[in-house]
């Protein structure tokens, strides 16, 4: 049976439930980590982390501005 993901990037919030809900349905155990200057967490994809939220500071008109993209292992 084929699977596919919908993501709507215009609607995400990057409040990171893809991220507890990959975790919790494939057991994976959570990673120790470090404040490295951004709200994003863990750094980057590993074998237990298989869906990551990247959040990227851009400025418009002269503001602050978040994009945020998700990166996934693909396993699904």
């Amino acid at each position: 049976m084929d699977k596919a993901i919908l993501y709507d990037s215009t609607k995400c919030t990057a409040c990171r439930g893809c991220q507890v809900a990959c975790k919790s349905w494939n057991e994976h155990k959570a990673e120790e980590t470090e404040n490295c200057g951004s709200y994003e967490n863990p750094p980057e994809l590993s074998p237990e982390t298989w869906v990551k939220m990247r959040f990227i500071e851009t400025e418009r008109n002269g503001k602050l501005a978040w994009l945020f993209a998700r990166r996934a292992c693909m396993h699904c």
